[in-house]
């Protein structure tokens, strides 16, 4: 979820803040309200907004790779990615189960634990209810490089349609998939990637064909509410309770990010919300690995009191835990396997 190589991009780290608060209002205790019941009916599509943003950046990493050499490499792509995904994430997973052993909290269960450790949460049993989009990501790291590579001979002019096919079958199988399991309806790989390859599709126009990229992208007002519009039937419509959320919707909300996308790729207004939020954007990916951990063990309480806490805590321990743990590792991938 960084972005290109080291340095920082500040619309997309707004809208990665955007997409872990947006989460973290999902998985809030709010007290009964109307305005924060719409929040965390609908929070859950900042991760499809984190799905587009990941294949937008990750791929770009790739479209660059073959820019200047020619060629694409999966291994050094793939240990790069484990670099960032990696130390935190098993960080989560050691905390875990120290303190489900040392509080009673839960058994050691084998099948949790190596579901998570192998990243097949999202088809198994996982720990926590939101790691299944690791599993998602780290499926479409593997097999990204494998998909470019075979496809680069032409400048990938392939690609567009190979993504629209492919988003057409899995709303297909989305709608053949019957009533809602989340396992099978929201957490799949094999249902969710076209988010992804979408990120991907609007990457490799940037990359290869920005006069057209940006003559879409400079109707940046009439995007963001494309945008808006395509993502708010999620805080309309409960998702376990309306099929065309977890079918049609599913699409329309990975379309609504990338014109938000679009739409903030070209710039925001210097007004110091926007700062703020590029800050906590810097630090997005350990505030949704651990934000879980903070509401259960430590503000379980459905008070506003507990929910300030549990949104202060969570970016702050995400910010000390990046500076501990995420940026060190970064740090010692370049020097190890330079960009």
């Amino acid at each position: 979820m960084y972005c290109f190589h080291m340095e920082r991009n500040k619309p997309i780290d707004v809208l990665r803040a955007v997409a872990v608060i947006l989460v973290l209002g999902r998985h809030a205790n709010f007290p009964i309200s109307t305005l924060t019941d719409i929040w965390h009916r609908g929070g859950w599509v900042g991760v499809d907004l984190f799905f587009v943003l990941s294949g937008f950046l990750v791929s770009g990493l790739l479209f660059r790779e073959f820019q200047k050499t020619g060629s694409i490499g999966w291994t050094r792509f793939v240990v790069r990615r484990g670099f960032k995904i990696y130390p935190a994430f098993y960080l989560l997973l050691i905390f875990t189960l120290l303190f489900n052993h040392f509080t009673g909290a839960g058994p050691f269960e084998w099948k949790r634990t190596l579901s998570e450790l192998f990243f097949v949460q999202n088809y198994g049993a996982p720990m926590w209810g939101h790691t299944w989009s690791l599993a998602v990501e780290e499926h479409f790291y593997l097999l990204l490089p494998l998909l470019l590579a075979s496809s680069c001979r032409d400048n990938f002019r392939g690609l567009p349609l190979l993504v629209g096919v492919v988003g057409a079958c899995l709303l297909a199988l989305r709608c053949m998939n019957g009533s809602y399991d989340v396992q099978r309806s929201l957490f799949a790989t094999h249902v969710r990637l076209d988010s992804l390859l979408f990120g991907t599709l609007l990457s490799y126009f940037y990359h290869f064909h920005r006069p057209k990229f940006d003559r879409v992208a400079r109707f940046r007002g009439s995007l963001a509410v494309l945008g808006l519009i395509l993502l708010a039937p999620a805080f309309i419509w409960p998702l376990e309770t309306t099929p065309s959320i977890y079918t049609f919707g599913l699409t329309g909300f990975y379309l609504g990010s990338g014109a938000i996308l679009m739409s903030a790729i070209g710039g925001l207004p210097d007004y110091k919300i926007v700062t703020y939020l590029a800050a906590v954007g810097t630090f997005s990916y350990p505030i949704y690995l651990f934000h879980a951990a903070v509401g259960a063990w430590m503000f379980p309480n459905t008070t506003w009191e507990h929910c300030a806490a549990y949104f202060v805590v969570s970016i702050v321990i995400g910010m000390g835990l990046s500076k501990l743990i995420e940026m060190p590792a970064l740090r010692l991938r370049e020097a190890v396997i330079p960009a």
